[in-house]
């Protein structure tokens, strides 16, 4: 069993990557293509052409049309989407029910798994934006904010959790992560 659920969490994983990959790619874009697109020859993918990591490789990283090079963000992100999902099933805390209750069936697990992996995506496609566009979209910032509230609005009423400490967990975090924020924005000058 562990191992048949190591494997779906590596395959989601990767496709999640690839849809966060292919959102980054779109994030600038003036006009939002609704299908994914050779960057070099601008022909339409087909399905085959798509399956994450292995098309990669089965292409040897080239396009199966203009033989140009897809890049390596496409794999990286696929690859990195897959062990992330994987280390975030394994590691689910036990205080949330351990990786245990993610298979038990338990409603409750299910949304609030759920909405951290849709905080996980949006975080993930952040990261991305800002490390190939060196932008941050105001909109989807907002979004992660406002997932990240409902994670922490979805635990305290699935799980008997202390507010009190909660509310201080959540207060040291932002702090941090602000203050990690205020020294990349000095130390890139803005």
């Amino acid at each position: 069993m562990a191992i048949s659920l190591s494997i779906i969490c590596l395959m989601m994983g990767a496709v999640l990557g690839s849809f966060i990959c292919c959102q980054v790619r779109r994030t600038f874009r003036r006009r939002k293509e609704k299908w994914s697109y050779c960057e070099s020859c601008k022909k339409k993918l087909g399905w085959r052409d798509k399956i994450p990591i292995i098309s990669w490789l089965l292409l040897g990283g080239k396009c199966r049309y203009c033989n140009k090079a897809i890049g390596k963000m496409e794999l990286t992100s696929e690859i990195v989407g897959a062990l992330l999902l994987l280390l975030t099933f394994w590691s689910w805390p036990h205080s949330l029910g351990g990786p245990e209750s993610l298979v038990s069936g338990d409603i409750k697990t299910y949304i609030l798994f759920g909405v951290f992996l849709i905080f996980l995506v949006l975080f993930c496609e952040l990261a991305l934006v800002d490390i190939k566009y060196k932008k941050m979209p105001g909109a989807k910032l907002w979004l992660l904010v406002l997932f990240g509230g409902l994670f922490l609005i979805t635990r305290l009423v699935c799980c008997e959790i202390n507010i009190m400490n909660e509310l201080l967990a959540v207060l040291g975090a932002s702090s941090i992560l602000g203050g990690v924020y205020y020294v990349m924005n000095k130390a890139s000058k803005g």
